[in-house]
């Protein structure tokens, strides 16, 4: 008699132990999924002295790009008044009109669902 409560006290045990096990590896699940996409202010912003680089073609230092509907609108080399929203935290940044990766690697499917992060990763 004692071996079988000994036996049901150990399926308990390893019921509660899968049971700690599955809730752990949910709440790690919770809490690597990605945030939500944030959302611009504004679709009209003004750049003001950045480097404006086309490969192959030039390079514009000191410009100033406008930005609207999410396109470039105006490149203008120099500081010069625009309308829209001016990033100054932008001073300075090197801006690649239409360039892109085309080749990255993201990670392999898996429970962890780990690719959206490491595309919001390649974003920032």
């Amino acid at each position: 008699m004692t071996s079988g409560r000994a036996l049901r006290r150990l399926k308990w045990a390893l019921a509660g132990a899968a049971s700690a096990i599955g809730a752990g590896a949910m709440l790690v699940m919770i809490s690597l999924r990605p945030p939500a996409a944030a959302s611009a202010e504004t679709d009209r912003f003004v750049l003001h002295d950045v480097t404006v680089i086309n490969p192959t073609r030039n390079r514009m230092e000191s410009a100033t790009l406008d930005v609207g509907d999410g396109r470039i609108t105006r490149i203008d080399a120099g500081t010069s008044a625009s309308s829209g929203h001016a990033l100054p935290e932008f001073r300075g940044a090197y801006v690649l009109p239409g360039l892109i990766d085309m080749h990255a690697h993201l990670p392999p499917k898996s429970l962890l669902a780990l690719s959206e992060h490491a595309a919001l990763m390649f974003l920032a």
